[in-house]
């Protein structure tokens, strides 16, 4: 650093000095080792003569500074250092005999000296300076709390305040007036006495003041006070009383499930009776007494018929399970993986009360979403579109946790895989790997249905038996560049739609031909172009758009009739079909259309376009629906799409707008 500030050259006095003070040591200096800077100090102007706390604070860039080196020196009378903590902060107890001033010193590490200099002052008359309080909650008095001296929500509080008194001389006849601005905290006395306070002298005052706490005061909430003082012969202020308030903060922990004479899987299923024993922990920095909780639950499928328990004290930071447990029916007619909220109400000594929520699976849920897209974030398509259809799934992430075993497969209805841009050789697949379609086969025999998303599975392997005989893929062309695709007249699942596909990634797609018992449910409707090669990797090129002779896309198995397991295979991503357009041409439609093929979820045909509340019937009920869903957080339509009275793909201000036209203005119906 020497050389930064002061380059004089070979043989200067600059090289001699850093020679001498760097090279061999000395014990004394502090080298920079970058560019310093300057310290942000704070402390007290001024000391009074005697021994009082001096506390320095020292931050640098807005931070505490640890070890920083604090000095404060008066001729012969102080000499105090020490080091700051961690907290930027220390506190010296300098004995300044005479007035005059003392000098501050603070040096720290790459920093500036900080110097300046403090007055010592020796006051004539009386001087009062607030020197401490007290929390009494004893219940003896005028208090009403648990004794454990802290200032807790719901307690009425007696708190003596001792002053003290640094002048040469006595204040006669102290008396003073506390209050505080805080809304959920009232003085009830706030006046006290203290008398004669002699020089050098701490009193404490005669009565206390009295204050209550509300049972609504926030755990670890700041109380400021502001206390008024006067004497015969002087008058002083205080802001900075403060005390901190504690309170419980109870929430929801876990909860245990009985299927009491259900399947004794421990997990409410349909039609099954349920108790349940929850647990609450208390986040706060108080315990709670005489603790119970309410079960309230308006989810249609579920019944609660044992609702109230008590619970043991809970200490912070503690937990504690309900003493008796509480009981509910599950509905018949309760979906699979249906999400029911539990509402609990709960309440506990000093009038506390608060309200958690929770949710309960019940069942399994249906839908098992493989994330196998090589770490991409492109599974955000199919999850849009999956909650779209307002069904629970589980998501695994195949990069985290590697392939989904069988038993992990065999608990779902349905299986979405998605392989996203993944590519890789044949003999080394980055799609699905031979271990992913043993255990997807497997799947399929025991069942299952499987929707697979992958515009590279066929590039990665050769027609292999879980190709041909469990996709029903009896040929391909690779590399087809498809552009828009087109659903077959009276399909279940494509019949009217028709994308012009926006892909997140290049595009690779495939054309199949569709083998025994499947039937094509996409055809390309836009040939590969000159353009083809933009964007789509150099180990691609050769064989891209090779034949042109295939049209299907997508597929399903079976055709018709019933089979032991179902699939539905994109050679083009689903990731590429729009999000949003009008009746069907979206991914939401699309998805609720192969979970309904799939036995998982609403069939397509099981609303109506503009019956926003689900009533059958359209009418003004129905505007009024969509406006307290768009406009005052109301519930959605069930399914979303019921909402979409002029079927462009959104429910928004234009579908109110075409309701009131159609009931009121002679409009035309909803087009959907």
């Amino acid at each position: 650093m020497m050389y930064t500030y002061f380059p004089e050259g070979p043989g200067g006095t600059t090289e001699r000095e850093t020679q001498m003070y760097t090279t061999f040591g000395d014990p004394e200096l502090d080298p920079w080792t970058a560019v310093p800077e300057s310290l942000d100090v704070t402390h007290p102007d001024f000391v009074l003569v005697g021994e009082w706390p001096f506390t320095v604070t020292v931050e640098l860039n807005g931070q505490p500074l640890k070890d920083a080196l604090v000095c404060l020196i008066k001729d012969s009378e102080v000499y105090e250092s020490a080091r700051t903590g961690p907290d930027g902060q220390v506190t010296l107890t300098p004995a300044p005999a005479t007035p005059g001033t003392m000098d501050l010193t603070v040096t720290a590490h790459n920093a500036y000296p900080y110097e300046t200099t403090i007055e010592v002052i020796a006051l004539s008359g009386p001087y009062l300076v607030y020197h401490s309080l007290e929390i009494d909650d004893d219940s003896l008095g005028a208090s009403r709390g648990n004794g454990d001296g802290d200032v807790d929500f719901a307690e009425t509080i007696e708190m003596p305040i001792g002053l003290r008194n640094l002048g040469d001389s006595t204040a006669h006849n102290v008396h003073g007036t506390l209050s505080t601005t805080h809304p959920l905290v009232s003085v009830i006395d706030d006046s006290a006495f203290w008398g004669e306070i002699p020089s050098e002298s701490t009193v404490v005052c005669q009565d206390v003041f009295v204050f209550y706490v509300s049972p609504e005061i926030p755990d670890q909430e700041v109380i400021s006070f502001h206390l008024d003082v006067q004497a015969t012969n002087g008058e002083w202020s205080y802001d900075d009383l403060s005390v901190v308030a504690h309170a419980p903060i109870l929430v929801y922990e876990s909860k245990e499930t009985d299927d009491v004479g259900g399947n004794d899987n421990g997990k409410p299923d349909p039609g099954e009776t349920c108790n349940m024993t929850v647990t609450l922990r208390n986040d706060g920095s108080e315990g709670e007494l005489q603790v119970s909780a309410e079960l309230l639950c308006d989810d249609p499928y579920v019944t609660v018929t044992a609702f109230a328990a008590s619970y043991p004290d809970i200490s912070a930071g503690g937990t504690g399970s309900s003493l008796t447990p509480y009981q509910f029916e599950v509905g018949e007619d309760c979906p699979q993986g249906h999400l029911a909220t539990m509402i609990l109400q709960i309440s506990g000594w000093g009038l506390y009360s608060t309200e958690d929520t929770f949710e309960v699976l019940i069942g399994q849920k249906p839908i098992l979403l493989v994330d196998d897209d090589g770490g991409g974030s492109y599974e955000s398509y199919f999850l849009t579109a999956l909650d779209s259809v307002g069904l629970a799934y589980d998501v695994w992430t195949y990069e985290t946790f590697g392939a989904p075993t069988d038993s992990l497969l065999e608990q779902y209805q349905a299986v979405v895989w998605t392989t996203g841009p993944d590519y890789g050789t044949i003999g080394d697949p980055q799609t699905l790997t031979a271990t992913d379609q043993e255990r997807l086969m497997t799947y399929l025999d025991d069942g299952g249905s499987i929707f697979l998303s992958s515009q590279d599975l066929l590039y990665d392997n050769n027609l292999n038996t879980f190709i041909t005989d469990y996709l029903h893929v009896a040929g391909r062309n690779i590399d087809e560049n498809i552009h828009s695709v087109a659903g077959m007249s009276d399909d279940t699942i494509s019949d009217g739609m028709s994308f012009n596909l926006s892909y997140p990634f290049y595009n690779l797609s495939d054309c199949i031909v569709p083998g025994s018992g499947a039937t094509g449910i996409f055809s390309q409707t836009g040939k590969a172009s000159s353009a083809f090669g933009e964007g789509v990797p150099t180990d691609r090129l050769s064989g891209a758009g090779s034949s042109g002779l295939l049209d299907s896309c997508a597929l399903r198995y079976p055709a018709s009739g019933q089979s032991t397991y179902k699939v539905v295979f994109f050679a083009f991503p689903f990731e590429a079909v729009p999000q949003t357009g009008s009746y069907p041409d979206n991914s939401y439609t699309l998805m609720r259309r192969i979970m309904g093929w799939f036995g998982v979820g609403v069939p397509p045909a099981s609303f109506m376009h503009g019956d926003a509340n689900g009533d059958g019937i359209i009418d003004l009920a129905d505007v009024l629906y969509l406006i307290n869903y768009l406009y005052k957080g109301g519930p959605a339509p069930d399914p979303l799409e019921a909402g979409d009275a002029d079927c462009d793909g959104m429910v928004d201000l234009e579908d109110v707008l075409y309701l009131i036209n159609y009931l009121y203005k002679g409009g035309t119906p909803p087009p959907c």
